[in-house]
């Protein structure tokens, strides 16, 4: 496991960010008895689509029960991999061709945008933080920053594996093929790829928290 070391001198940082020849993700997994039947939630305190009737759910944190709802989302009910990210005061509900925003506080439908389809029409993974949301296509090998009045396509040079994010809102990624690590700070609009991870690797990106 190669580790990114601190600067002499320097005081260690809250997060490491390491490649891990193998790692287990842990999550709490609960079921709401007011939820919509078939759903399993891995995240609570967190909004889920349900394209089947167009309705966007928010779960309480103590309860795990809902407690918001927004309708005419405008979701496919074929596109079952609709997930829902969120910034500051707005959430998105995210589909293989667009994003939809809603207010977190109005509870109604505030706009559409396009995101990137083809060629692969792939689901992007979500990652909620600083400077974000951010969206990583990654056999696109494309990250999209949300937010603002449109998209902010930030390309990494070839398809890259599962990104982590580290608390300063900085996101990383391994470029498959090449051992490439690249990065998307908070205020970037272009993707960083100046660092090499190990040659012959067999991991993958975590995060380790001090």
């Amino acid at each position: 496991m190669r580790a990114l070391r601190p600067r002499r001198g320097g005081r260690l940082p809250l997060a490491l960010l390491v490649v891990a020849c193998g790692a287990g993700v842990v999550a709490a997994v609960s079921d709401a008895s007011a939820s919509p039947p078939g759903l399993r939630f891995a995240q609570i305190g967190h909004w889920i689509a349900q394209p089947d009737d167009d309705t966007v759910f928010h779960v309480n944190g103590a309860s795990g029960t809902i407690d918001a709802r927004v309708r005419a989302a405008q979701m496919d009910p074929a596109d079952q991999g609709t997930q829902v990210v969120e910034g500051p005061t707005s959430g998105y509900v995210i589909s293989k061709d667009r994003g939809t925003q809603f207010g977190k506080s109005t509870l109604h439908v505030e706009g559409q945008f396009s995101l990137p389809s083809e060629p692969t029409g792939e689901l992007p993974v979500g990652l909620e933080a600083e400077g974000g949301p951010y969206l990583v296509y990654r056999e696109l090998g494309s990250v999209a920053r949300i937010g603002g009045e449109e998209p902010i396509i930030m390309a990494t040079g070839g398809s890259v594996a599962d990104p982590v994010v580290t608390p300063d809102g900085t996101v990383w990624l391994l470029r498959r093929g090449d051992n490439v690590l690249c990065r998307v700070t908070a205020k970037a609009d272009v993707v960083n790829c100046s660092a090499n991870a190990p040659k012959g690797h067999g991991g993958a990106l975590t995060v380790v928290g001090l």
